[in-house]
């Protein structure tokens, strides 16, 4: 009898946990932040593109203190505070040294990061880079560590580094003497964001408190999905970190933007604002929107795949 009550319970449990992220139509009014931010629909609705470098975490923060400063933030200068930030702390500067050492990629440039804390060191910061000419170009950044590291391998000289970097990354004013002493020279991630500042139009950033919302293990579910939905009824998107391997065939952290949500076909679903630029390439049954660059995902998949939700209050 014992034995019986506790399958019944734990098969209780497990049908209350699956059920709690299926949303019925009374619980999913449709919702798009753009039309909450109308100045800002312009920025939602072009896509962003991270290419190569690792700082999805940067554009996800940028997005958040998009909405709080009403102007659309560079995420470039935000992931270079970030890096500059972890340069500055020991333990942070160890824990990035080893894991480049170990990830592969060899770049010195530091990539992956938090959304909270990348909002919090830009907060810090404040005035940062609104977005710019330069954040078209973010997939080009690490072609500055390789001018660097060919001026120091005698490959290229000052003058030919100084127009390849004016070349690949437009609006970066580079001048040869005050460029090779406070550039070439020193760490790239101390000296990245102070190159981006210097050219780029800057505004403050309001003071936030950076809010995470953990996934429950067992309780607390309904209480979190009414967080997450409260915060989209009133305009406040949602960056969100999970692994890839929930919406394509690729596997690895990632960090997007959560911008709304809709009731379509007797399903709950969120748009999910992605920096893989205008590419598709999603598992069978995500919606892609190319034009925007975002996707959505049905709402026990949203809920399943997200690790953590970053949101500003």
């Amino acid at each position: 009898m014992k034995k019986a009550a506790a399958l019944i319970l734990i098969f209780s449990v497990q049908t209350g946990l699956a059920s709690s992220y299926k949303l019925n139509q009374s619980q999913c009014s449709n919702v798009d932040i753009r039309d909450k931010h109308p100045q800002l629909r312009e920025h939602f609705s072009t896509p962003a593109d991270q290419g190569s470098i690792g700082w999805c975490y940067g554009y996800s923060a940028a997005d958040l203190l998009t909405v709080e400063a009403g102007v659309p933030l560079s995420p470039s200068h935000v992931s270079s505070v970030y890096n500059s930030s972890v340069r500055s702390n020991l333990l942070w500067r160890l824990g990035y040294n080893i894991y480049s050492l170990f990830n592969g990629s060899g770049r010195e440039t530091y990539e992956g990061g938090f959304i909270g804390k990348a909002a919090r060191e830009a907060m810090k910061a404040s005035p940062v880079c609104e977005h710019n000419k330069i954040d078209k170009y973010t997939h080009l950044i690490g072609l500055l560590e390789v001018t660097q590291n060919r001026v120091k391998a005698n490959e290229l000289s000052e003058e030919e580094a100084c127009a390849f970097i004016r070349y690949s990354l437009p609006n970066v004013n580079v001048q040869t003497e005050n460029f090779m002493n406070d550039f070439i020279s020193k760490n790239l991630n101390d000296t990245l964001e102070s190159m981006l500042r210097e050219n780029c139009k800057t505004v403050e950033i309001p003071k936030r408190e950076t809010k995470v919302l953990n996934r429950p293990i067992l309780w607390g579910k309904k209480k979190y999905v009414n967080k997450v939905n409260d915060l989209l009824n009133s305009g406040k998107p949602l960056g969100i970190s999970y692994n890839v391997r929930h919406i394509s065939n690729m596997s690895g952290y990632h960090a997007s933007t959560v911008i709304g949500r809709r009731w379509n076909n007797g399903k709950c679903e969120y748009n999910i604002r992605n920096t893989w630029g205008r590419l598709c390439s999603y598992k069978d049954g995500i919606e892609c929107n190319k034009d925007d660059g975002s996707y959505w995902v049905k709402d026990e998949e949203f809920f399943k795949l997200a690790i953590n939700f970053t949101y500003l209050e």
